[in-house]
């Protein structure tokens, strides 16, 4: 059975099920990349609370951008903050 959760519980909610189940859940197959605006926004945000290397990290992850450029954008804003 393939699809979303959604979809899957809305398949399963009727049926007896006996056993195991596994659930395999991926990322979705096309990622949207955050421009630079979203993540200097995103990154004055989170970098009061976390610092610059914990938002660096975090961002990256969230935008689908290197870590590296990430980081060297909020080294960027780290003064004007």
């Amino acid at each position: 059975l393939r699809g979303s959760l959604t979809e899957m519980c809305a398949a399963l909610a009727d049926k007896k099920l006996r056993g195991e189940i596994v659930v395999l859940i991926a990322p979705p197959k096309e990622t949207i990349k955050w421009d630079d605006a979203q993540i200097i926004d995103a990154l004055k945000i989170r970098i009061p609370d976390i610092g610059v290397k914990r938002a660096s990290e975090e961002i990256a992850g969230l935008s689908g951008q290197k870590k590296r450029d990430v980081y060297g954008m909020a080294i960027s804003l780290k003064n004007e903050i």
